[in-house]
């Protein structure tokens, strides 16, 4: 927020559909909507049908180095259902993640958690 006192904003979103990280609201994206920004909480929106890779909480609280530790736990999040019907991601380690009609992949080694939202 870049104005004193505001506690929202408009915004653009490319076209397609989006889902809010902290309320799971879903939107058509593809033209300006109002986004509320309270003080202690960042925007996010995830196109859906996306998987987003992040490091489990109690892993983040504890700090997370700047190293490439194929040994760390992650939690591989799907938002929402694919429009094709499946989606995947590669990690930079090479680990690949696909989703495909309801059923989950996981390649490499590492221990990966995974959830639908």
């Amino acid at each position: 927020m870049l104005d004193d006192g505001a506690r929202e904003r408009e915004v653009a979103l490319p076209r397609g559909r989006w889902i809010e990280a902290w309320s799971g609201r879903e939107l058509e994206g593809g033209g300006e909507t109002v986004v509320e920004a309270a003080l202690h909480t960042i925007p996010v929106w995830i196109r859906a049908g996306s998987i987003v890779v992040t490091y489990p909480v109690e892993r983040v609280t504890e700090g997370v180095a700047d190293d490439a530790d194929v040994s760390k736990p992650l939690v591989a999040t799907l938002w929402g259902e694919p429009a094709l019907g499946r989606t995947g991601v590669r990690l930079a380690d090479g680990t690949g993640i696909s989703w495909r009609k309801g059923r989950w992949r996981l390649g490499g080694d590492r221990a990966i958690e995974v959830l639908e939202r």
